[in-house]
């Protein structure tokens, strides 16, 4: 390698051994000549064979996602929220809840209570059920939910409820662990996982996350996947989000039943303390009154007799 010295701003006379000749010695800049032909076209190639093998695995990085993956995804941890909120809040039968309620089958299909014994869903072809057959075709089954529980403090409803929450949690990661296991050629039609410090949990496979599908659906419609990797790293970020829209929710729940079950102990023990002490606090007084009318009739009790 050439060196070569600059020296510019420097005194022309400097000899050696006096500090101009230092500070020359110091400001003295190194410059590597410039590359020859032959090594921008080694480098060139070299760049030429990276590229290669990083251009499939940037394009298969791509959030590339199905209409078909996302509606699967997005109902599947819907399901989710609705078996949480079950547990926590409990799910009633189908003959208890008001017209006008809102009830899912175990296909994710939403049912509307028209009337009285009469459910009816969006979906024109499917006819119309029972209170009965609402209970038999209901996602999930009637249960009593933990802030049901009467006579008790809400404090002694925090393990449960947490318990819920930690599996609502679980159940979330799994779900999107089913999506991503779903891309795979050879996945089966049910799929078990196991998240990290949780149990192993068996959901059927989202079969519009699957990589290999035609190019175009049965309707004609042109199918993205067939152009790449379908990528469900989006399902992390709506979990995520999802279980922070819950947490939220049910602080608010625990604080609102504290406060109900509060109110409702403190009316409880002043009714038993009126009831109990009526005669005994109530007595003196009438006596005290009653004395006041006999009293009172006479003169100068209740005024001054300066007259």
């Amino acid at each position: 390698m050439m060196r070569v010295c600059s020296s510019t701003g420097l005194p022309r006379d400097s000899g050696p051994g006096t500090r101009d000749s230092q500070q020359r010695k110091f400001f003295c800049k190194c410059r590597v000549p410039s590359p020859s032909p032959e090594s921008l076209l080694s480098l060139s190639l070299i760049l030429a064979f990276v590229s290669s093998f990083s251009f499939p695995y940037i394009a298969s990085a791509q959030d590339l996602t199905t209409p078909a993956c996302v509606r699967e995804t997005y109902g599947s941890l819907a399901s989710a929220q609705r078996k949480f909120r079950s547990v926590v809040l409990g799910q009633k039968e189908a003959s208890d809840l008001p017209v006008g309620s809102i009830r899912y089958d175990s296909a994710g299909t939403a049912w509307t209570k028209m009337a009285a014994n009469q459910w009816d869903s969006n979906d024109a072809q499917e006819p119309a059920m029972a209170d009965a057959e609402m209970d038999g075709e209901a996602e999930f089954p009637a249960v009593k939910g933990v802030l049901e529980t009467r006579k008790t403090l809400t404090s002694d409803l925090l393990p449960p409820l947490l318990q819920a929450f930690r599996a609502f949690t679980y159940d979330t990661r799994a779900r999107c662990l089913v999506a991503l296991a779903s891309q795979r050629r050879d996945a089966p039609a049910t799929i078990t996982v196991q998240p990290i410090g949780g149990i192993e949990f068996t959901y059927p496979r989202m079969d519009g996350c699957r990589i290999e599908q035609p190019a175009v659906s049965a309707g004609g419609e042109k199918n993205a996947a067939h152009f790449g990797e379908v990528k469900t790293g989006f399902c992390d970020n709506v979990r995520t989000a999802l279980v922070e829209h819950e947490a939220k929710a049910l602080k608010f729940l625990v604080a609102y039943d504290a406060s109900y079950r509060s109110l409702l102990q403190f009316t409880g023990s002043f009714q038993n303390f009126m009831t109990q002490l009526r005669g005994p606090l109530l007595f003196p007084l009438w006596e005290a009154y009653r004395a006041m009318q006999v009293f009172g009739d006479q003169q100068c009790f209740t005024a001054q007799c300066d007259e």
